[in-house]
């Protein structure tokens, strides 16, 4: 059920505040209209690798067997073919295990959006909260690892990289 937008942007709102006082969003439902709501103004990009889907709004990338039927419906509506995505997992992929890329926390620093970040302690990059709430939705057991600042932070279930995000500026 998709709600209209002003009762949706008061419960977008309430999120963000209760967000800010107890951590990170909880409820299922709220976490994916919101993933949907930050894709809808980019364009959506959406491929196949196997049995997996592959979708990126060049902010985020995932690859999943199955997706969330709001998503799933969103990209079936949103999304355009680009099997060019194939290539940057590919690239990211290979990336995953060697040393530029360590081990990192992820935290909440501030109430909103964009008050999130994937830290190893020393370098600390910016990411927009809506996504780590949808990733760790997603993925409960995820292992997070950074390079730099601005580099993509990847987000492994495993061994298996299932996400990337693009840090913030």
């Amino acid at each position: 059920m998709r709600l209209p937008r002003p009762l949706r942007s008061l419960l977008v709102a309430a999120l963000v505040c209760g967000a800010a006082t107890s951590g990170w969003a909880s409820d299922p439902e709220i976490i994916v209209q919101r993933l949907c709501d930050q894709a809808a103004p980019r364009k959506v990009y959406l491929t196949r690798l196997g049995d997996e889907v592959v979708w990126s709004d060049s902010a985020l990338m995932e690859r999943a067997v199955d997706l969330p039927p709001m998503l799933a419906k969103f990209l079936s509506e949103k999304a355009v073919a680009n099997p060019a995505i194939l290539k940057v997992l590919q690239d990211l992929d290979d990336l995953k295990d060697r040393g530029s890329y360590r081990p990192s926390l992820l935290k909440r620093i501030a109430p909103g959006d964009t008050g999130c970040v994937a830290t190893d302690g020393v370098v600390q990059a910016k990411i927009n909260c809506v996504y780590l709430d949808y990733l760790r939705l997603r993925y409960p057991r995820l292992d997070v690892r950074v390079k730099a600042a601005l580099d993509p932070v990847l987000f492994l279930a495993g061994k298996k990289l299932v996400a990337a995000v693009m840090p913030l500026r």
